[in-house]
């Protein structure tokens, strides 16, 4: 645990402070079926294709290589959120490499003239393309670095791309408690979004990218003679920017595993900064190298929650 601390340190006194509001905050949404049904707590769990958006350590212990595949529909922004991964061990880097496309796309605007006449149509998207490197340290100890290309496409005249550099950490451990009953627990931290400002413009206008925290810890202890497993997870996230650091959030999740192969998940949010709190649920199926989840998100204050679908096959 000292490892994390100190590492969490000397990457915080390596960012500069940025008195300005971020700019392609899309970079931090969050996907995938067993985390947001695990309400978001998955920093330090960080496993299957979801690794890249919540801690890019997690694929440092990854066995085998993995697809993963989400989608999810928020009807009130007119938006579709995407995500496809792919990750695959390589023993020659001693370590696990990966490529993840997130995409959102925000669907076709008509635009208008001051008079009120028809222009030209355009489609509204943004997109994040990232490779990512991990290895494991010890049996405990995994470590990894992403690099993404950020594109937010908001107009013809109003678009802007930058890269940034995701770094985490990620630690875990395994007791067995008696004859039946073993104990897994772990911690994790990643600082995402670490780059150049993003510029829409002009360079004197551009935006800081949206530096983002997050953290947590869980245990899962496991009942041999049922084959079932209980999860629990917590984790703190922050934004970065110095307008932001008051926007903390805490999230906590619950997964109940029974024969690895079916799933129930539970999860709790909240947010200080913009005052709002939400639960989720989700369900999962797993079935040879093929995982289903999927998971109804309530975080935003709209008039219905979303769902969200995703699917990993590992080989």
């Amino acid at each position: 645990m000292k490892r994390l601390t100190l590492i969490l340190v000397i990457l915080c006194a390596a960012l500069p402070v940025m008195a300005e509001i971020p700019g392609a905050v899309f970079v931090n949404a969050e996907m995938g079926g067993r985390s947001i049904g695990m309400g978001r707590s998955y920093a330090s769990i960080a496993e299957g294709g979801e690794t890249f958006i919540y801690n890019v350590a997690g694929s440092a212990f990854f066995t085998k290589k993995e697809i993963f595949l989400n989608y999810q529909q928020i009807e009130e922004f007119e938006q579709d959120n995407e995500a496809l991964s792919f990750f695959m061990p390589v023993r020659p880097l001693y370590g696990t490499v990966g490529v993840t496309l997130l995409y959102f796309g925000g669907g076709e605007v008509q635009a208008t003239d001051e008079f009120g006449q028809a222009l030209p149509s355009f489609n509204v998207y943004q997109m994040v393309l990232g490779l990512t490197y991990a290895l494991k340290l010890d049996d405990h100890w995994g470590a990894g670095i992403s690099l993404k290309y950020i594109s937010d496409h908001l107009s013809p005249d109003f678009n802007g791309s930058s890269v940034a550099v995701d770094v985490g950490a990620l630690y875990k451990n395994e007791k067995e408690l008696s004859s039946e009953v073993t104990l897994n627990y772990g911690a994790g931290a990643t600082i995402q979004n670490i780059g150049p400002k993003i510029s829409y413009q002009d360079r004197e206008q551009a935006d800081s990218l949206p530096r983002y925290l997050r953290s947590g810890i869980h245990g899962t202890l496991g009942y041999r003679p049922w084959n079932t497993a209980l999860t629990m997870s917590a984790g703190y996230d922050m934004d970065m920017v110095d307008l932001f650091t008051e926007n903390a959030s805490l999230h906590w999740g619950c997964e109940i595993a029974f024969m690895d192969v079916v799933f129930l998940r539970g999860g709790y949010y909240t947010n200080n900064y913009y005052d709002d709190s939400a639960f989720n649920w989700g369900l999962g199926f797993s079935y040879m190298n093929i995982r289903l989840d999927f998971a109804r998100d309530n975080l935003y204050t709209l008039d219905k929650g979303t769902s969200i679908y995703s699917v990993s096959f590992r080989f």
